[in-house]
Formats: structure tokens, C-alpha cells, sequence
């Protein structure tokens, strides 16, 4: 059986779970696969300092979230804990594809979980979908950036993410048809 495991990075509401989460894995074990959530977002915010979990407590995002230096020099500060959920999340058992659910404030740790992640398994293609996957959000250019998805889901994932699961367990390959769903090269063709 077929297996994906799935990501939320911060930064969302961490007094619930994301319903993204819950949502794709609704779809993903429907297609017939096994979906593994890593809800990192709930994990982190509980590791950090009382100084860190303002950011998580603001009504507006935070600019921690937004700005990529301030994510960047978050990351770095625990970088040890937060990699080591990641290892964690990724070792634990064989995973055929690794996705990550992206808001516009997950952007910037998203990135970095997936350059770790393609660095520690380089032969599992990454997913990136959610919000700011979306054409008028941040879109392709993940494609341009350092820890670039294989494929982007720049539409509504119950619309596209079964049958590119489907296809992807035929062919093994991360290259797809289906419409809403991207690889770099295409994106750029």
C-alpha cells in the first residue's frame, strides 16, 4: 500500500489541529493510500519560549511568519528540535511521497522543512498544495526557491489530489496529467 506522509509547518491557530490536515488526509486515504499526519505546527509552538508563542497569539499574522529573514532566524534558533521532528516524521516508516499543506505563513518553514527533507531522502518527491499554492498567491514561484516542490497543486486538492495519486501509483513518476497539478518544468513551459 501506498503511503504519504503529510505536513503542517507553522504558523496557524495552536489551539486546534489545521482542518487542512484533516482534510487532505480525508482525501488521500480515501484514494486507497495510507496518509501519516505530522502536525508540526502544535509541536513547535510548544517547544518555543513564552517570547516565541506571541507569534501564534497575534489576530493578524505575525510579521515572524511573513518575513522571510525573521522565519529564516526562527528557524535556525531551533533548528535541532524542529529537524529532528522532521527526521522523526520522515524515518519512522517508508513514505512513497511527502506533502506539505501551505499558508501564507507557513511559507518560509515549509521551504526549509523540505530542502531538509529532500537532503535527508532525496529519492521522495515533495507535494506542496494549500492557499498560497494557488495561482495568485505565491504559485510557481515555489518553483524558483531553495527546497522547491516536485509538484504543485495550484487548485483545490478534492478536485485533482486522488486521481494524481492514482496516476502517480501507475507510473511511479512525479511528472503528472492532471490539470491543477504542476512540476517545475511544466510550470515553466
Amino acid at each position: 500500500m501506498n503511503d504519504l506522509l503529510l505536513i503542517g509547518m507553522p504558523a496557524w491557530d495552536h489551539n486546534i489541529p489545521s482542518h487542512a490536515l484533516g482534510y487532505v488526509a480525508g482525501i488521500v486515504k480515501n484514494s486507497g493510500w495510507i496518509c501519516r499526519v505530522a502536525d508540526l505546527n502544535i509541536r513547535i509552538y510548544r517547544l518555543v519560549s513564552q517570547e516565541y508563542r506571541k507569534h501564534w497569539e497575534t489576530e493578524r499574522p505575525s510579521t515572524l511568519w511573513l518575513n522571510r529573514q525573521e522565519a529564516d532566524g526562527f528557524y535556525e534558533k531551533y533548528r535541532i528540535d524542529i529537524e529532528k521532528m522532521l527526521r522523526e516524521s520522515a524515518e519512522g516508516h517508508s513514505c512513497d511521497l511527502i506533502g506539505f499543506t501551505v499558508n501564507e505563513c507557513s511559507r518560509w518553514l515549509t521551504l526549509k522543512a523540505s530542502k531538509f527533507l529532500k537532503q535527508l531522502q532525496p529519492t521522495i518527491p515533495t507535494l506542496f498544495g494549500g492557499p498560497d499554492c494557488f495561482r495568485l498567491e505565491y504559485g510557481t514561484r515555489f518553483f524558483e526557491e531553495d527546497g522547491a516542490p516536485d509538484v504543485i497543486c495550484l487548485g483545490e486538492a478534492e478536485n485533482s489530489l486522488e486521481q494524481y495519486l492514482q496516476e502517480f501509483e501507475a507510473t511511479r513518476k512525479h511528472h503528472t496529467s492532471v490539470r491543477v497539478l504542476f512540476t517545475g518544468r511544466e510550470a515553466r513551459s
